[in-house]
């Protein structure tokens, strides 16, 4: 254990931005990115708005429509919130989606890139929500795009007054903060997100795969009436996609269940 060092008395500041709370706590910057890159504290970015799909356990349907609060403990009610629903395409669910406001906690993961490469692209963040039943599961931005293709740094992060508690009783008493070197707790949460960013990784990247696909056929099929967004999914492979690729003696490569199933992933019909 190192030796405790005075601080003046925390401001009564219910979140502030992680320069703010350097100079607070007398440290660097870089020292409040190490303590979050190790799980040892939460840090958050600012969302407003921005569509989200929800992975995991809270997707099945006895949890549509329900809100679901960031996986942090905040003091407060309104640091952050969400309200995820879904709705149905051509008579199947599609994706479970929502709406998230407020400060949301960034991964260990997200942290670590922001640690080791200096930021984190905004359509590749991921935060952790969980129900009041304390069901937790993965959300990830729904976007794409160069309009979202932004990077998240470490002047974008947060800090709440729950780990600028933590900091501050941690350096005026010299205790070393639980964190994934010396938790097995926290080790093992952060090996479980580890778990569930590698099982996402190859959704994430049919969803962009889906929106080319989607985008090109817009830009194939512009008479009206024979147009991708003029009809269901099945109706146009059936009535308008597969007739083309015959007439041009090309061999369909997928089944309408598949394309049907690409057509949900893409983001244009998410929103």
């Amino acid at each position: 254990m190192t030796k405790g060092r005075e601080l003046p008395p925390l401001l009564p500041l219910e979140y502030c931005r992680i320069d703010r709370a350097a100079r607070m706590l007398e440290c660097e910057v870089e020292d409040i990115i190490h303590w979050g890159s190790i799980g040892a504290i939460r840090l958050c970015c600012h969302i407003d708005g921005i569509p989200f799909f929800l992975h995991g356990d809270l997707t099945c349907p006895e949890n549509y429509g329900k809100r679901i609060d960031g996986a942090m403990s905040y003091s407060i009610q309104f640091v952050n919130h969400a309200y995820f629903y879904t709705h149905t395409l051509n008579g199947r669910p599609s994706p479970t989606l929502g709406n998230a406001h407020g400060l949301w906690p960034l991964s260990i993961w997200g942290m670590k890139e922001i640690e080791q490469k200096g930021g984190i692209s905004a359509s590749q963040v991921e935060f952790y929500a969980k129900n009041d039943e304390g069901v937790e599961a993965m959300v990830t931005p729904a976007i794409s795009g160069p309009d979202y293709e932004t990077v998240i740094t470490k002047g974008d992060l947060w800090v709440t007054q729950t780990e600028l508690v933590k900091l501050h009783h941690s350096i005026t008493n010299g205790e070393p903060l639980p964190n994934i070197y010396n938790n097995a707790e926290l080790a093992q949460r952060a090996k479980e997100q580890e778990a569930m960013t590698q099982l996402i990784a190859e959704p994430r990247a049919t969803a962009k795969q889906s929106d080319m696909i989607t985008s090109l056929i817009d830009l194939h099929f512009t008479e009206k009436g024979q147009r991708l967004d003029d009809m269901g999914h099945q109706a146009f492979f059936n009535n308008v996609l597969a007739p083309a690729l015959a007439a041009a003696k090309i061999a369909c490569p997928v089944t309408e269940r598949a394309f049907d199933d690409w057509m949900q992933k893409a983001r244009k019909f998410s929103k």
